[in-house]
């Protein structure tokens, strides 16, 4: 039986899903993100050059898609929190400077969803001919 090992993206425990070794089609079961990427291997370190400790690598500029790498090994604990920190960072941003709000998430989105800009300009306009009473 295979190890389980965790996406990258989204942390969930994969194992019994997919066998070992990963295809370069394979994806997270749960959040869709490929599998064949840096993100996910165990050479990949943000704090080298190219971001993998492997010397000999072809460089891959985006770290977070399929690639082809001939070096790749799975790295069974990819998952970082950080992930999640800068979700929360995101979206505090947008907040502060006008982008999603959490006013525009109905209680089923689990992923806040821009107000349009007609419905923006249309409560803007309201909120500035209120009439004070």
């Amino acid at each position: 039986m295979d190890e389980p090992f965790d996406c990258w993206k989204c942390g969930a425990s994969i194992g019994e899903a997919l066998s070992l070794p990963i295809a370069r089609n394979d994806s997270c079961p749960s959040c869709r993100a490929e599998l064949s990427v840096c993100r996910l291997c165990c050479f990949y370190d943000p704090s080298v050059a190219n971001q993998c400790r492997e010397p000999i690598a072809e460089r891959v500029t985006n770290k977070e898609r399929a690639n082809f790498c001939g070096y790749f090994q799975l790295n069974h604990h990819a998952y970082s929190s950080d992930m999640g920190e800068q979700k929360v960072a995101e979206s505090q941003l947008d907040a502060l400077f006008g982008g999603a709000s959490e006013d525009t998430m109905s209680a089923d989105d689990s992923v806040a969803t821009p107000a349009s800009a007609d419905t923006i300009a249309k409560a803007q306009l309201d909120q500035l001919f209120k009439s004070k009473k």
